[in-house]
């Protein structure tokens, strides 16, 4: 009955919330035993929710009354814990089933609710209990899936200073024995929970949709954490070795590892590896997106190339997270170079992409390969090329590195070979192709105008049309914010374990969208002129880039003054008027001056008629008495002449009738 009733009404919510149904909401729900109670506790829930959700006023009402740390204790979670503190283990490692998961997820809706309002970040220990319950728990992956989806879009929260201490079950104990890991940073395990899945890929063979929902909502987290400049560039400098030093040296990085493993060709693929290889793509994308000064800087990544069969994800074991108590495994002696080997440069980055995605079109065209197999080529090279798509893009010194690395010829055989049925592979190519032809800016072997020979071989309006097929394609044109898992060809929602695959993330078929006609036009320019809609140089890039942050930095600094102004505005209780109100007031006044001095003129010009009907009556009265008068004077003298026969006898009654009056 409560739920309904706040449903309809943003005055009843209020009415209620003022009345106390906070605090006896809350008596219910610890009378029910909170997160581990029934129904009943989960009612009272969704009606403490109902009152919060849409309506700001009771949200600002709520957190005065200091019930929001009830939310933290419901979940177990110190609501005084000291930053630099860890949490506790019976926060970490609580025993679930459904009900309890159902209230868990209605406490953490509304917790999500009060982070992403205004002034959740005078709460940071919302945030963190967030992420500690997303990273470091045992709790159910939805759950996990729920807290990480709830993180603000604007997350300023320090990531790499928060230690937590992630836990992984015991393998054959049904999930009741847990290893406690070493400690790392949230920014670390954020980054390895989308890398290799929950509990480093444990369960990654299975391509559970929810599973690979959890690392596509630790992708958007890892999205929102790097959209500021600054953020971005620390974390590719940390891939980067310094001026003289070598890379060999660097402490090796997850993300860079995964990025530049070769999979392997002479061996059925992985699709294990193949995920984990296109979250990596995912992630950098992020780093690369939009930014110069990072491009720029990847374009100086060496990494050493690891081997795939150094580690593998579905082992369970960690090229990142080990056990705390036990010893840390010594590194695998480097097999013995030659001096030839010595001699030869580490390649770089794009030229391990380049390469990688040369190996993996070989792989997918020979003709012992499965359809599945095949399919998970196909979803490889997608990755690939979306990262190369996105980091060459406006980047002439990286689109000369590629067209040096080979990149030309492992692009135009593949459009060259297009199927009948699918192209998408063959319209990604086309897209990389055309960004090759317009950012091909410095001087090289390959110039514009050695493309053009080729563009105009495989036909101009072939290129566009296989390009535009991509928005057909099912894999791309369902993609949205909400969601990037699609189903797995053979499984289904009617599934018991539904299997679900990653082909693209938004921020890619955004990117494609809103650069598709500036290919368009550049893959029909001479070769002897840029394109009309070329975007700006990396200079002005940089600056747009630089004018954007201070944009931001400024406009945060106006919303905290705007704050502290109502907050003095509240303390003096001075009603402030609204604008619109006060226009509309005035407006109504100027109506009402009008329509008074309209009736005054009205009043004025009734009551001069009046005046002039009542001078009018005055003078027919006047002009009436004097006829009167003037007739009596004649039958007088009519009398005394001897006429008096000639007068009637109502004429004489009238006489008589008038002096008997006088």
């Amino acid at each position: 009955m409560v739920q309904l009733l706040v449903s309809q009404s943003a005055d009843i919510q209020k009415v209620l919330a003022f009345e106390g149904a906070f605090e006896k909401l809350f008596n219910i729900i610890k009378g029910e035993g909170g997160v581990e109670g029934g129904a009943v506790a989960h009612e009272a829930l969704l009606c403490v929710d109902g009152l919060l959700r849409f309506n700001s006023s009771n949200q600002s009402y709520f957190r005065e009354t200091g019930l929001p740390p009830l939310l933290l204790s419901l979940l177990l979670f110190p609501p005084n814990l000291p930053p630099d503190a860890s949490a506790p283990q019976e926060f970490a490692l609580q025993f679930w089933d459904e009900q309890k998961l159902k209230n868990a997820k209605s406490v953490v809706a509304i917790i999500g609710l009060l982070v992403g309002s205004k002034g959740y970040g005078d709460s940071p220990l919302f945030t963190r209990c967030l992420i500690e319950l997303s990273l470091a728990s045992n709790a159910p992956t939805a759950l996990k899936t729920q807290a990480l989806h709830l993180l603000p879009a604007n997350l300023n929260f320090p990531l790499p200073e928060l230690i937590i201490t992630p836990y992984m079950p015991v393998p054959e104990t049904n999930g009741e024995e847990w290893d406690r890991l070493e400690a790392a940073s949230a920014l670390d395990a954020l980054v390895e929970l989308g890398l290799n899945g929950e509990y480093n890929g444990m369960d990654s063979a299975r391509r559970s949709m929810i599973g690979l929902e959890l690392r596509t909502a630790a992708v958007g987290v890892f999205e929102n954490f790097v959209r500021k400049e600054e953020t971005k560039y620390a974390i590719v400098s940390a891939m980067v070795a310094s001026e003289g030093n070598d890379p060999s040296k660097l402490p090796p990085t997850p993300l860079l590892q995964a990025l530049s493993m070769s999979p392997e060709s002479s061996t059925p693929i992985d699709h294990v590896l193949v995920s984990s290889i296109h979250f990596s793509s995912l992630l950098f994308s992020h780093l690369l997106r939009s930014s110069p000064r990072c491009k720029a800087l990847a374009r100086s990544i060496k990494p050493q190339t690891p081997q795939t069969s150094a580690h593998h994800p579905s082992d369970g074991g960690g090229q990142f997270f080990v056990p705390a108590d036990g010893p840390t495994p010594a590194p695998e002696p480097e097999p013995a170079t030659g001096a030839e080997e010595d001699d030869d440069d580490p390649q770089t980055l794009i030229q391990i992409l380049a390469e990688n995605l040369s190996l993996a079109f070989l792989s997918r065209s020979r003709t012992d390969t499965s359809d599945m197999e095949s399919r998970e080529w196909e979803r490889l090279i997608v990755g690939y090329l979306a990262l190369l798509s996105q980091w060459l893009w406006e980047d002439p010194a990286a689109v000369r590195d590629f067209l040096n690395s080979g990149g030309l010829g492992i692009l135009v055989e593949p459009i060259n070979q297009v199927s009948e049925t699918d192209f998408l592979i063959s319209s990604l190519c086309v897209f990389l192709l055309g960004i090759l032809y317009e950012y091909n800016r410095e001087p090289g072997e390959i110039t514009r105008a050695t493309i053009n020979p080729i563009l105009n071989r495989l036909g101009v309006d072939t290129l566009l049309g296989r390009m535009s097929r991509l928005r057909e394609d099912d894999r791309f044109k369902n993609v949205s914010p909400e969601t990037l898992v699609q189903h797995y060809p053979g499984s289904g929602p009617q599934t018991i374990v539904p299997e679900g695959e990653v082909w693209f993330d938004w921020a890619f078929v955004d990117f494609w969208k809103s650069n598709y006609y500036t290919i368009q036009r550049g893959l029909s320019t001479d070769p002897n002129q840029l394109a009309s809609a070329s975007g700006p140089s990396a200079e002005t890039a940089m600056l747009i880039a630089s004018l954007q942050d201070t944009l931001r930095s400024q406009s945060q600094e106006i919303e905290d003054l705007r704050k502290q102004l109502q907050q003095q505005q509240q303390q003096q209780q001075k009603p402030v008027a609204n604008e619109d109100e006060i226009s509309a007031l005035k407006s109504q006044v100027s109506s009402l001056k009008l329509a008074l001095q309209a009736s005054d003129e009205k009043q004025k010009e009734m009551e001069r008629e009046r005046k002039e009907a009542e001078k009018e009556q005055e003078d027919l009265l006047v002009l009436l008495d004097e006829v009167t008068a003037k007739r009596k004077r004649d039958k007088g003298k009519m009398r005394e002449a001897g006429l008096g026969a000639e007068v009637s006898e109502d004429e004489v009654d009238e006489e008589d009738g008038e002096d008997g009056d006088d």
